[in-house]
């Protein structure tokens, strides 16, 4: 795959993440996570200032898909001063799920916000609205969505575009390799409202290319860049802006 690495590096916005980009292959190559200790930044999410531009940044329609127990939320609204129009979060496990609520009921209550500003779902996220099975073993641990038929606990999970009508101004998504269904399912809403977005690229080797070579074909005039957030080989994230 290194002309389509090399491809994607070229239509990175900045130097830095094409060097990025080498280093993480490398590591990955070579099975090295030390060699990625130079370029590990804080703000998952959250560490590109072009992301916040107030007054804009305080009217965001938030989407946390994979939100686990509310922790990206937490830092989101810090990080607006409390700000915000909306934030939809998606989560399957029942365990993380009560967590997040639990969370974003103290939340509304340290920022003066309404609860009914937090939308928040008991399911996971996909190319179309369904039924999933997730293994139970897979629940205690990576959250990580099946297609399987047999066993496991049955989840709904949605589509974006049919469930939310209001804009989307700001996506994150880390869910465990199902990242590329999810774009596809918020199709309507990435055309139309052009949102910010972090998306987790570490799950798949193939993550890097084909997630920006789809939000590209939807639009092409959006940046692109990546950022690394762990002394592992994990929390890579691609963003994309207008």
């Amino acid at each position: 795959n290194k002309n389509k690495f090399d491809r994607v590096s070229n239509i990175f916005y900045d130097k830095k993440s094409s060097d990025i980009l080498n280093i993480i292959l490398q590591a990955r190559k070579n099975s090295m996570p030390s060699m990625l200790f130079d370029i590990v930044e804080p703000n998952q999410y959250f560490c590109l200032k072009e992301f916040f531009n107030v007054p804009q940044s305080f009217q965001e329609y938030f989407v946390d898909a994979g939100a686990f127990v509310g922790d990206t939320i937490e830092n989101f609204i810090n990080k607006n001063c409390g700000q915000f129009q909306k934030i939809y979060a998606f989560e399957p496990t029942e365990k993380s799920y009560k967590a997040m609520e639990i969370r974003c009921k103290r939340l509304s209550l340290e920022w003066a916000k309404d609860y009914e500003d937090f939308k928040l779902f008991n399911a996971g996220v996909d190319e179309k609205s369904r039924k999933l099975n997730i293994c139970s073993s897979e629940v205690a641990s990576s959250n990580k969505l099946e297609n399987s038929t047999g066993g496991g606990v049955s989840i709904p999970v949605y589509a974006l575009d049919d469930i939310i009508e209001t804009p989307v101004t700001f996506m994150k998504a880390d869910i465990e390799g199902m990242e590329l269904n999810f774009l596809k399912g918020a199709k309507r809403i990435i055309q139309t409202y052009k949102p910010k977005m972090a998306i987790a690229t570490y799950h798949k080797p193939e993550d890097i290319f084909e997630l920006t070579d789809y939000i590209l074909s939807l639009v092409p005039e959006y940046k692109v860049s990546i950022r690394h957030h762990s002394y592992s080989l994990m929390e890579t994230v691609l963003y994309f802006w207008i």
